[in-house]
């Protein structure tokens, strides 16, 4: 009895771990004990990270005991835009400690709308895996979990969750005060409405000098609209719309900047001086503002998420620029777009522009031109319609009802003028960029 201990001992520590051993045959052998009979069956380690559960008194089960794994990317919170079918690919990457370790499996378990799917991802002799997955439009759970060390299939290994990411649509918000809001917020009631956070204080990073200084942190639509809006304005609201209208997450940037215009735009692109001061000196336009905020956009948010157009209010603060003409605006506008465009790496990407009062047709009419002449441009919210003109509204611009949005009431109001210019078939058609993911990556 004691020889055939001895080999039985040597056989479970000695040879390679198994998923699952047999051990009714041999328990008797161990010990006549009832309780290290039952000591043993609770847990009976083999090798570093390892160890062996009962299961029913019958079979033991390997699990990981030891060491970590990480999941740096997806981010909580984060949407990537879709393509035009309804799928897109979704990034993952990090790294475990765990000896031997070599393939994870990505479960993408659905939150709201969506498809489960997984896909298994190799890990390499430094502990990391990288990968994509092509998951329908929707939010999703994204769990990653070591399946196999040594080349050995493990049943429960260690895991890393991440909550609500999304599939959808990506939009980014420019202009002037009309876009940047009137200091009222509304937060978004759909968990799936979504922004990033902001950074106003500028201590660690003046004026945006460095964007990857920026946080990377995706939130629901409640009091904010990221990376430079303090308050939600009407986003919120429009976000929740179009969730709603397409079944998918949908996630808004404002690069909005109240009081700027397409010349101070432009300016900043080709580094020169406006000419006049604004807002407390230099400070901002040295600072490459307001076009400064595009840029945060562009280089530290859209490689992550892509995006899918701009919604776009300018013209009004243009009208008193100093020997304006229609074919001037024309010019500043068209290249302020194209440079966006270049920017975010999208030759057509589309854009939705607003047109101002009736009487600046300085500005009307070169924007009615780009919109005629730019298939991927189209026609935003259109204050020309004197039915636009209300109580909603202040006295600004020279005539009563027909400036700012004003409150609650205008926020409102002109939510419900974006809502009708952005149809669902918009979304479905229009060209789109994706986020930054090695074609390598993007295996079934």
């Amino acid at each position: 009895m004691k020889a055939l201990f001895l080999i039985i001992f040597n056989i479970l520590f000695l040879t390679e771990l198994k998923a699952q051993v047999l051990i009714h045959k041999f328990r008797n052998s161990i010990s006549n004990s009832s309780n290290i009979i039952d000591s043993a069956q609770k847990s009976l380690t083999l090798q570093p990270n390892f160890s062996f559960t009962a299961l029913n008194g019958i079979n033991y089960q390997s699990f990981l005991t030891g060491g970590e794994i990480n999941l740096d990317w997806p981010k909580s919170g984060q949407v990537f835009q879709r393509m035009n079918n309804n799928t897109g690919w979704v990034y993952v990457k990090g790294n475990t400690n765990v000896a031997g370790a070599d393939s994870v499996i990505i479960n993408a378990t659905v939150v709201q709308g969506g498809v489960n799917k997984s896909k298994k991802l190799a890990v390499n002799n430094a502990g990391d895996y990288e990968g994509a997955i092509l998951l329908a439009g929707g939010d999703y759970s994204i769990q990653v979990k070591i399946i196999r060390i040594n080349g050995i299939f493990v049943s429960n290994g260690l895991s890393k969750n991440v909550s609500r990411v999304g599939v959808g649509e990506v939009i980014m918000a420019w202009g002037h005060s009309f876009m940047s809001g009137d200091e009222v917020s509304q937060s978004a009631v759909d968990e799936r409405s979504r922004t990033v956070t902001t950074e106003f204080s500028f201590t660690v990073n003046p004026f945006f000098q460095n964007t990857s200084l920026i946080p990377i942190n995706f939130v629901k639509i409640t009091s904010v609209v990221g990376p430079f809006n303090g308050d939600t304005w009407f986003l919120g609201g429009l976000a929740d719309d179009l969730v709603q209208r397409l079944n998918v997450p949908v996630l808004i940037y404002s690069a909005a900047f109240g009081g700027s215009n397409i010349f101070m735009n432009k300016q900043n692109i080709t580094n020169q001086p406006f000419g006049f001061t604004w807002f407390g000196g230099g400070a901002f336009q040295n600072n490459r503002f307001p076009y400064r905020n595009i840029e945060a956009v562009t280089q530290r948010f859209l490689p992550y998420t892509g995006l899918r157009g701009v919604i776009t209010h300018h013209g009004i603060n243009d009208v008193n620029n100093s020997g304006q003409t229609e074919s001037n605006y024309e010019s500043e506008l068209n290249f302020v777009i194209n440079n966006i465009r270049n920017d975010v790496g999208l030759s057509n990407l589309s854009f939705f522009l607003a047109f101002e009062n009736a009487g600046f047709s300085l500005v009307n009419n070169p924007t009615q031109n780009i919109v005629n002449a730019d298939p991927n441009i189209y026609p935003g919210v259109d204050l020309r319609d004197a039915n636009k003109i209300g109580p909603w509204r202040d006295n600004d611009y020279g005539c009563t009802g027909c400036g700012h949005f004003d409150g609650l009431a205008g926020l409102n109001k002109l939510k419900e003028y974006w809502i009708e210019v952005l149809p669902t078939s918009f979304f479905n058609t229009s060209p789109l960029k994706e986020a930054n993911i090695n074609s390598a990556l993007k295996t079934n």
